[in-house]
């Protein structure tokens, strides 16, 4: 569709960054690495009990009958079976994601890593 291809143009040309919520951990770390910001922040943020993954908007609404409990899979599958030009602009935009994530190098990939774990350390510690 051409829709599609005109919003996966944006994407790439306009937009400085792209996230995807299954790596949502990963996608803030590099967010803050593209726009040069602290890690501090970004870290409490993540790890306070009162901030936590929220229920997509239209799961709240009611649009996509979806759980906090329902894993990724289940939500892809059901945004599948109604709306193929967003799944295929989703795929496009994780690429993008991947693709950055791709080129961090050894040492990038070794401090997002070292960053996740924190992350599931102090979650962890939290509970």
């Amino acid at each position: 569709r051409a829709d599609v291809a005109r919003a996966q143009a944006t994407l790439a040309r306009v937009f400085t960054f792209v996230g995807a919520t299954e790596r949502y951990v990963a996608s803030l770390w590099l967010l803050q690495r593209v726009f040069g910001w602290g890690e501090a922040v970004l870290f409490q943020s993540l790890v306070h009990p009162k901030v936590g993954f929220r229920t997509l908007s239209a799961a709240k609404r009611g649009v996509v009958p979806f759980k906090a409990t329902d894993d990724f899979g289940t939500l892809r599958a059901l945004i599948s079976s109604r709306e193929v030009c967003d799944v295929a602009l989703y795929d496009y935009a994780a690429s993008l994601l991947a693709t950055r994530l791709g080129a961090l190098g050894p040492k990038g990939t070794w401090e997002l890593r070292e960053f996740e774990r924190r992350v599931q350390i102090t979650k962890a510690r939290r509970r």
